[in-house]
């Protein structure tokens, strides 16, 4: 068995940069194109949100906050867990990609 990475980031603004790479509008280098079918999104868009940029803002707006949030501000947290390829694989080829 390999290990897990947990990675947790504050986003501010709309966090466009990082929504275009996480929803493969742009396709990095170290990225198999091949295999961006098996990425999955694990929190569903609210009606009428299709995007991360669109869930952040509609977030904020129906949150129920009571002041403005600044430019400065964290507007999101960005949570990522990846694991060793070798144990990803395995993960797949057991059928367990989906828990």
């Amino acid at each position: 068995m390999g290990f897990a990475a947990l990675h947790i980031a504050k986003a501010s603004g709309n966090d466009s940069g990082m929504s275009a790479h996480i929803e493969r509008k742009t396709h990095p280098k170290n990225a198999d194109e091949k295999r961006t079918h098996l990425n999955r999104e694990l929190i569903e868009f609210a009606d009428g949100v299709e995007n991360r940029i669109d869930a952040i803002q509609h977030r904020l707006k129906n949150g129920g906050l009571t002041r403005k949030v600044g430019k400065n501000q964290v507007t999101a947290i960005r949570v990522l867990l990846s694991g060793t390829h070798e144990d990803l694989i395995q993960i797949e080829k057991e059928g367990r990609l989906n828990d």
